[in-house]
């Protein structure tokens, strides 16, 4: 069960990074994402 967790963890963490480097090739937008 903790296993999940912690792959889920990674996926939303790779899901965001991927979306704030993808996002501002798109548009620009002042939204920084941690």
């Amino acid at each position: 069960m903790f296993v999940n967790v912690v792959a889920a963890m990674v996926a939303g963490i790779a899901l965001v990074g991927y979306v704030a480097a993808y996002t501002p090739l798109k548009r620009r937008t002042p939204h920084c994402v941690l």
